[in-house]
């Protein structure tokens, strides 16, 4: 074994971090999102077990620079061996799925903005719906779709009517992955 990749580090994954000390082997720890934000939720020991793995990784890899910000904020001490891969999209795979699930997609009629992203806090889609609000006024022809799920929903939902952009927004909730290339297929852009 030459290097290990640790993605999405847990308490379960103390054998590597013990492996690495006995045998010196490089470990490089993934951040995607739950295991930093999360980290709190979990029994004090065990928080300390992750944070000092995640400490003393040879390298951090997160998936945003917000998520990279958020692990310096709530991890600490990670040094300069840390960076950031944002996810590609592999548009042949995108385009070849999306043609098999158009029969299934709940696809919106008309014209309309696509978003796809769980419903937190840090993804920022409340100033996406005032976005949307300033465009009712200048007659915007397009309709903004929602897909996900999150403790956000209620929220957003409920600033959606206050707005008074309700018709303009729809909150299609958590869609299989399966059926998501076809509304990226259809949409105006998202």
């Amino acid at each position: 074994i030459q290097v290990v990749s640790l993605e999405y580090p847990m308490t379960y994954m103390l054998y590597f971090y013990l492996l690495r000390i006995w045998t010196r082997i490089p470990i490089i720890v993934g951040l995607h999102g739950s295991d930093v934000l999360l980290l709190h939720t979990n029994d004090s020991v065990w928080q300390w077990i992750v944070r000092r793995m995640i400490r003393r990784a040879d390298w951090v890899l997160a998936h945003s620079t917000s998520l990279l910000r958020d692990a310096h904020e709530r991890i600490g001490n990670l040094g300069k061996n840390c960076s950031y891969v944002h996810y590609g999209v592999e548009c042949v795979r995108l385009r070849e799925t999306a043609e098999r699930a158009m029969a299934v997609a709940p696809i919106p009629d008309g014209d309309y903005v696509l978003t796809v992203a769980k419903l937190y806090p840090r993804k920022g889609l409340d100033v996406l719906l005032r976005a949307i609000h300033k465009l009712k006024s200048a007659h915007c022809r397009y309709r903004f779709v929602l897909v996900g799920d999150g403790p956000e929903e209620s929220r957003l939902k409920s600033m959606a009517t206050r707005l008074g952009i309700e018709p303009m927004v729809l909150f299609a909730g958590d869609i299989k992955n399966d059926i998501v290339p076809a509304l990226f297929k259809h949409c105006a852009f998202f």
